[in-house]
């Protein structure tokens, strides 16, 4: 940015910058003499890209204007880089408010010319006529414009982005876009687009953790995203795995909202929690439970029940009152298939009815 100054400018001067509006920090200082008043070197070579200097010569009684320009042609050397790639110019050069401090002002008689004439009659002596600031909004190289912001309506800037960043100056990536990790934007050749993480539609944001990228330095290759909030019964770094009790649907896409499917396991069939096979969906049963789901018990075994560690208990069967061709019991009830001559829960009992005897 440049500010112009024009007046009858003061012995010393401050220029001050603040991004918050509350908290201002100094820009450059202006004095007749640097050491005396700030105690700074007068007129340094810039050394630091963000080096806070001190100069005198613009300071005169004689003068009428001061001008400031951040991005002088010494910073550019100290920084020994270019503006779009110079962190440090990037910083320096950022400021959302000024502020003109007047340190310290001339009286009748440091106010005199080169002939020793004073300059003005009426102390104290200064005055401002005209500030000129040329600034533009500082959008990390992601926005061509910028526009009154809606959103905070407070009369401010902001940037209208580009390039999937988001943010007053486009200082991040919108929520989607963490793929690598966000830089500022380069030339048209190194936009340094923010790259959309691969979420197979089950999440809307993302972050980037660097120990996952595989490339980090690359402004383009590897993947450093990380899916937030998989939604869909979904989860994993790429919301690609099903959660406890699910599993995968065979039936449609990966991103398809119905990819994961519950569980439908028995509870008192299964062993341990009841989670089935991520891709068929199939139960794990107890030792003497069968099916899909887990709900029947396998053949000679029957009552199913959760407080039994094997799931069902075994048939008592009547071997002589039972008839072997039926097949075991009932699998609910443990009634045993009984011979017609026999009854009972395990066809233990005799019966007569219908039997005639010898006289």
């Amino acid at each position: 940015m440049d500010v112009d100054f024009e007046g009858l400018v003061p012995q010393a001067m401050i220029v001050l910058r603040s991004q918050d509006g509350e908290t201002f920090s100094p820009y450059q200082y202006y004095a007749v003499n640097c050491e005396s008043i700030f105690g700074l070197p007068s007129n340094p070579t810039m050394s630091d890209p963000e080096q806070v200097a001190c100069v005198t010569g613009q300071s005169s009684a004689r003068r009428t204007s001061i001008n400031f320009q951040a991005l002088s042609t010494a910073r550019l050397d100290a920084a020994q880089a270019d503006y779009a790639t110079s962190d440090a110019l990037q910083a320096f050069t950022r400021a959302r408010y000024l502020r003109l401090a007047f340190m310290r002002f001339h009286t009748l008689e440091s106010a005199k010319d080169q002939f020793g004439q004073i300059t003005s009659s009426v102390p104290p002596l200064y005055r401002v006529r005209d500030v000129r600031l040329l600034a533009r909004c500082s959008c990390n190289g992601h926005a061509d414009t910028c526009s009154v912001d809606a959103v905070a309506d407070d009369g401010n800037l902001a940037c209208e982005c580009q390039h999937n960043t988001e943010g007053t100056n486009c200082e991040r990536c919108a929520p989607l876009y963490n793929r690598k990790q966000w830089r500022r934007g380069i030339s048209s050749a190194r936009p340094n687009v923010c790259l959309k993480c691969n979420c197979n539609d089950h999440s809307d944001r993302c972050h980037y953790d660097a120990t996952l990228d595989s490339l980090p330095a690359s402004e383009t290759a590897g993947d450093g995203g990380m899916c937030d909030g998989c939604i869909h019964n979904t989860e994993g770094r790429f919301c690609e795995s099903c959660v406890s009790n699910h599993f995968r649907n065979a039936n449609v896409p990966i991103n398809h909202p119905e990819t994961c499917i519950a569980c439908s396991c028995n509870e008192a069939g299964v062993v341990g929690s009841r989670v089935c096979d991520i891709d068929t969906g199939a139960c794990t049963c107890k030792s003497r439970v069968e099916g899909r789901d887990c709900g029947l018990c396998k053949p000679g075994f029957f009552g199913l029940s959760a407080d039994n560690a094997e799931g069902c208990e075994p048939c008592v069967c009547n071997s002589i009152g039972t008839d072997s061709a039926a097949g075991a019991c009932n699998g609910t009830t443990g009634q045993c298939q009984c011979r017609p001559s026999n009854s009972g829960l395990d066809c233990s009992s005799v019966s007569y009815t219908g039997m005639r005897f010898r006289e």
